[in-house]
């Protein structure tokens, strides 16, 4: 006839701090990464390498297109100066 509510349950585990595990699983951990492959180092060590040292992306089409307009510029400074030397000459 009355329904009463059942109380709540909680999955509440204690927890603790044991020094002596967590300094045992650090080890093996530790362990595990120094048996890791040859290959397995090499591509760790190149990409902690890539983060502290990143390259940088050479801006190659900025510098020819600068290169290209002095080359404009000279060789028309030289059609110049042989035109005006040969309107001297004459």
């Amino acid at each position: 006839m009355f329904y009463t509510k059942r109380p709540r349950q909680f999955n509440y585990k204690p927890r603790y701090y044991d020094a002596e595990k967590e300094r045992s699983e650090e080890l093996k951990r530790l362990v595990g990464e120094v048996q890791a492959s040859d290959e397995e180092r090499i591509v760790r060590m190149q990409q902690a390498f890539a983060r502290k040292h990143p390259l940088k992306k050479k801006r190659k089409g900025l510098l020819q297109g600068r290169r290209f307009i002095m080359y404009i510029v000279l060789v028309g400074l030289l059609i110049i100066i042989i035109s005006q030397s040969n309107w001297l000459i004459r």
